[in-house]
């Protein structure tokens, strides 16, 4: 992977200082010998769940290897905010997007996503399950989802969410 690539700048908004999730246990589980994580600069041991100040947090992901498992990455992701880089993640050899931001209520800008290769996924299952900010789906418009067979739930609770239209083909 590219070393530029290879690193992902996210962010966290913390409403206090305390521990939140980073990324889902599951995603950890799956991928714990391919990631690292930065936090605000400085490597943390512990990848699922983290110290964060109160603010913006600027969390790194670092990843060794393409990543292949992305169901539950940022499931319970409470405090995620801005996934403005994961427009450079390669998600082409992914197979599953479930749980993948589920419960991530301050998610509100899904634009880094339009041009995702997906073509090879086979569930988005609560996909954007209770992101309660996501209004415009219109990033996913393009999506190549044929070889999908669950796309159950993939928005349920998403009560700012008013058009799907923009997902009609």
């Amino acid at each position: 992977i590219d070393e530029v690539k290879n690193k992902i700048n996210l962010t966290y908004f913390a409403k206090s200082k305390g521990d939140y999730n980073i990324f889902g246990c599951e995603f950890v589980e799956n991928n714990k010998d391919n990631i690292e994580l930065l936090i605000n600069g400085n490597k943390s041991i512990l990848i699922d769940k983290c110290q964060l100040k109160e603010g913006d947090n600027k969390i790194t992901l670092i990843i060794k290897n393409k990543l292949t498992l992305l169901s539950y990455m940022f499931s319970r992701c409470t405090a995620l905010k801005d996934i403005q880089e994961l427009k450079n993640l390669d998600v082409s050899d992914s197979k599953d997007f479930s749980y993948m931001f589920f419960y991530c209520p301050l998610l509100k800008d899904i634009n880094p996503l339009q041009n995702w290769n997906v073509s090879n996924s086979h569930n988005f299952s609560n996909m954007f399950y209770e992101c309660s900010l996501l209004k415009d789906i219109t990033p996913l418009q393009n999506w190549d989802v044929f070889n999908c067979n669950n796309f159950s739930s993939m928005f349920s609770k998403c009560s700012s969410l008013e058009d799907v239209t923009p997902l009609r083909n």
